[in-house]
């Protein structure tokens, strides 16, 4: 559900009029008990082990579980490829015509 953003400012100011809390209160208090349950949530999925490589491996091995084929691989590698260059990279491509061929920036021999 979504808070109308006149309860958020409710809210707001509650925590900082009434109980007098700043962020960096807030963020003093809920940094600690965040770390800690992401740890417990990790512990509880893969267990004492700390290796981020063993995790991912996890994590596809239940992708490809769960959708029975490794097309998700294929599509998840393109749609982070495309988010990481997206800013990075301009690719202009134009069309000519020669004759009835289309060609794409590049002359057949």
């Amino acid at each position: 559900m979504i808070m109308s953003k006149y309860r958020y400012r409710e809210v707001k100011n509650y925590i900082h009029n009434e109980l007098k809390l700043t962020k960096e209160d807030i963020k003093e208090i809920m940094i600690p008990i965040v770390k800690e349950e992401v740890k417990r949530v990790f512990h509880n999925t893969y267990g004492n082990d700390v290796d981020i490589e063993r995790w991912v491996r996890c994590m596809v091995s239940d992708e490809i579980k769960r959708n029975g084929d490794y097309s998700m691989i294929r599509n998840l590698c393109r749609e982070i490829i495309k988010e990481e260059i997206a800013d990075r990279l301009s690719i202009d491509i134009s069309l000519k015509r020669e004759g009835d061929k289309i060609m794409l920036n590049e002359q057949e021999p």
